[in-house]
């Protein structure tokens, strides 16, 4: 990515609250953090999204492991057996072969640019982070619930330069990680594409938008 693009300040906050969420991985991260010692506006947009963020991490409640994962890692860090030691030759060389494909795989991965893309809501409040995995599916994350009426959905658009629009399906309320289906078009590209929140008529979204788009945005290509 030209170094002019991260002058910006759309990209620059984008990026910024991507950082802070942890959805940057990779070269990407790397490359945001050399910014940020070069950058002193970036590092405020970053502060910012901090203290903009951490409220919503304090609501969330703490999740406590069971317990068979302690007796696992106490079972994997225990005194080794004789027969476990016969073994660690086998053991060593076989990590070694899937460390190799690992590593090939996830090179290969960090070679393919990422899209993403934050949906805010009215007071510019993070809601949705999205982010295309592949050409197949999207990957969306709920920070916070639209406290919409009953009958109402957010429903998610793709819409290209040619007019065409097509739903994504409805965006989720409940906090967490949930994939929808990217659309599929021999035509459109899903990564070309405007992406477009509107407020619907519930439980199915319409052929077109129907009611108010309350939000539009382009990916960020990392």
């Amino acid at each position: 990515m030209p170094a002019m693009r991260y002058q910006r300040p759309e990209l620059q906050d984008r990026l910024a609250a991507e950082y802070v969420l942890g959805t940057l991985h990779g070269r990407a991260r790397r490359r945001f953090e050399r910014l940020l010692a070069e950058t002193p506006a970036l590092a405020e947009r970053v502060r910012a999204w901090q203290a903009r963020l951490e409220p919503l991490d304090a609501d969330l409640p703490p999740v406590a492991p069971p317990a068979s994962v302690w007796e696992h890692i106490a079972t994997r860090t225990g005194a080794a057996s004789a027969r476990r030691w016969r073994r660690l030759g086998l053991l060593a060389t076989a990590a070694t072969l899937l460390l190799a494909v690992a590593t090939g795989l996830l090179y290969r991965q960090l070679q393919r640019p990422a899209h993403l893309l934050m949906v805010t809501d009215a007071q510019a409040q993070p809601v949705w982070v999205l982010q295309a995995v592949g050409h197949r599916r999207l990957k969306v994350r709920t920070l916070k619930s639209m406290n919409m009426p009953a009958e109402k959905v957010c429903v998610l658009w793709f819409e290209w330069p040619d007019g065409h629009m097509q739903s994504a399906g409805v965006l989720s309320e409940e906090p967490g990680e949930h994939v929808m289906p990217l659309p599929r078009s021999a035509r459109h590209d899903p990564m070309q594409a405007t992406l477009a929140v509107s407020i619907e008529q519930g439980p199915r979204p319409p052929p077109r938008p129907r009611g108010k788009i309350v939000f539009r945005g382009r990916w960020i290509e990392l």
